[in-house]
């Protein structure tokens, strides 16, 4: 027992004497249970819908605010006055459900009016809530006006009201969620290989003592760099590659887009997870605190991109935090190509966020790479 003491108290003082490893430990944990606790949120809220009310009456005005009145749904892009203009906002990610107020409504409350209701199924649970909420408040606004009509003396004997939803849904039409989440463990998939490979590589050569051979190779410093991550390029592309076989093959996942869209887009996203790698390995000492560093990232990255839980669903604070996370933008543009058949100017907002992500995060990491080097 005493020698077993002895070996307790010892490793306690090695990690005592590693700062770095003390706030992984510690300072990790909060900040993810802080950050995530906001992050994961099942609710529906917020669902961003377009109206394109093409009676404009006041009767269609009226059914826009009470349609509006929950916390379910916000309206977004006001000024859409035509389905062509919508349908472009929910292909581009702008938007998850199209309210279609037809002409005619306001004369075709006595006889069965319908209201179009497209929504983006990508998201199958997400399509389902939305749909019912709608439909639920579809059922409120109909008791509401039919009661005000009893009340104004407006109501025929014998007459109902009734506003039917007609629901589409587009891109996932029979809700398969399999159709989502394959998409998104493909992004996981790549994510893990190129960000855990890249973040280990340069503190494996510290630790077995190879990088001073490196250091005196007749090699500049670009083409060491390259060499140390093009391979996990390359790599990362072969294994979404089989991913994405297996989920269309196994599991019956469109590709409607365009591979070319989607290998700009991951090309793109390799830039940031590698750099995220390669920055690690100069700050890490020990493979140990590299993996922990990268699985702080993947935790954080997996949580608030998207890939359970909509970000729209996610406090103020934390969506702009979101705008950091390279990920968000990588399932989107996936799902997108995958489900949509997006190009690349219908995502363009997410290629350039990569994009602005990539050069910054590779900067920096060849900076501090040529720094430790030196």
């Amino acid at each position: 027992m005493r020698q077993l003491l002895f070996l307790l108290r010892k490793e306690f003082q090695q990690l005592r004497r590693d700062p770095a490893m003390l706030r992984i430990l510690f300072m990790m944990p909060i900040i993810q249970l802080l950050v995530l606790s906001y992050a994961i949120n099942t609710d529906l809220k917020q669902m961003r819908t377009v109206v394109v009310d093409l009676d404009h009456t006041q009767e269609s005005s009226k059914f826009i605010t009470q349609f509006f009145a929950t916390d379910y749904f916000k309206r977004v892009y006001p000024g859409t006055t035509t389905f062509a203009d919508a349908t472009h906002r929910i292909e581009s990610t702008q938007t998850d459900l199209i309210v279609t107020i037809p002409r005619g409504f306001a004369t075709d409350h006595l006889k069965n009016a319908q209201i179009g209701l497209t929504v983006d199924g990508q998201n199958s649970n997400v399509a389902g809530l939305g749909s019912g909420y709608a439909a639920r408040a579809i059922a409120e606004i109909n008791q509401s006006t039919l009661e005000d009509w009893k009340r104004q003396g407006r109501l025929p004997e014998g007459v109902d009201i009734r506003i039917n939803p007609v629901v589409r849904f587009w891109y996932n039409p029979e809700l398969e969620i399999r159709h989502f989440m394959v998409p998104g463990i493909a992004v996981l998939l790549v994510t893990l290989i190129s960000g855990m490979l890249s973040g280990i590589a340069i503190v494996k050569e510290k630790e077995i003592g190879t990088i001073e051979l490196l250091l005196v190779a007749p090699l500049e410093r670009w083409q060491l760099v390259a060499g140390k991550l093009l391979p996990f390029f390359i790599l990362s592309f072969i294994v979404i590659t089989f991913a994405l076989a297996v989920g269309m093959l196994w599991f019956g996942v469109p590709f409607t887009g365009s591979p070319l869209t989607l290998g700009l887009g991951l090309a793109f996203y390799l830039l940031v997870t590698l750099s995220i790698g390669l920055f690690v390995s100069t700050v890490s000492s020990t493979q140990m605190q590299a993996m922990f560093s990268i699985w702080f990232f993947m935790m954080f990255a997996i949580m608030t991109s998207g890939f359970f839980f909509p970000v729209e669903n996610m406090p103020q604070w934390l969506q702009y935090l979101t705008l950091l996370n390279p990920m968000r933008y990588m399932m989107e543009i996936m799902r997108c190509v995958l489900l949509k058949g997006s190009s690349v100017l219908d995502l363009r907002s997410q290629f350039l966020s990569l994009a602005g992500l990539g050069i910054a995060m590779f900067t920096l990491a060849v900076n501090r790479f040529q720094r430790q080097l030196g």
